[in-house]
């Protein structure tokens, strides 16, 4: 394929995600928990409750619960959808 047959479908695709970016088009994987779900997580563990306790209830491991935490020790929390980028 010639180089600028490549550099133009390349274009294209930039091109393209930014458009879905524009009109709201999420991508990557869907979050394990909905926002709601990850308030209750957050309540949990707040009130002191081992995540191990909890995880199944929710359909996640421990690293999940683990990982939403230290998001939300950072700051991140109640995102839509933290891999979004601006």
């Amino acid at each position: 394929m010639p180089k600028w047959h490549r550099r133009r479908i390349l274009e294209n695709t930039a091109q393209g995600r930014e458009l879905a970016k524009s009109r709201g088009v999420r991508f990557g994987r869907k979050p394990k928990l909905s926002s709601l779900e990850e308030r209750k997580v957050l309540e949990r563990v707040a009130r002191g409750e081992a995540s191990a306790q909890f995880a199944g209830i929710y359909g996640v491991s421990g690293s999940t619960i683990y990982r939403l935490t230290k998001r939300a020790a950072h700051g991140h929390a109640g995102n839509p959808d933290p891999r979004l980028r601006q």
